[in-house]
């Protein structure tokens, strides 16, 4: 497949997908949040603006290694053996 293709087609993924999580996140606050706490129904772009709010206040805009070693402190695994016993001879 083409590169640029590739990539419109990657770019086009994304964007429904965005669309989609806000569009999943505006239904489920305006049938809970108005019933629970008495607040107004909101719209796509206040959707898209509290998640991009909660995203830098949760600081979800940083990229995470996946590496937990480096959070609970175990030593790497390197696959090398070390020898303690003396070799006869």
């Amino acid at each position: 497949m083409d590169p640029i293709m590739t990539t419109a087609v990657a770019v086009a993924i994304v964007v429904v997908s965005f669309v989609v999580f806000v569009l999943v996140f505006r239904w489920i606050w305006n049938h809970t949040v108005p019933a629970v706490f008495g607040l107004k129904e909101i719209t796509f772009w206040q959707a898209v603006g509290i998640l991009i709010l909660a995203s830098i206040l949760t600081g979800g805009h940083r990229v995470v290694s996946n590496d937990i070693t480096n959070i609970i402190s175990v030593p790497k695994r390197t696959g090398a053996v070390s020898v303690t016993m003396a070799l006869p001879g």
